[in-house]
């Protein structure tokens, strides 16, 4: 079953754009 390799691959990413969302935010707040 391809399932749950969709549903890792879908954690990963949405942890990876939750991180680059912060990062990016920070790095907002820091130039400002």
């Amino acid at each position: 079953k391809l399932w749950p390799i969709l549903a890792k691959i879908a954690a990963i990413f949405g942890l990876i754009s939750s991180v680059f969302m912060i990062v990016t935010g920070i790095a907002v707040l820091v130039d400002s």
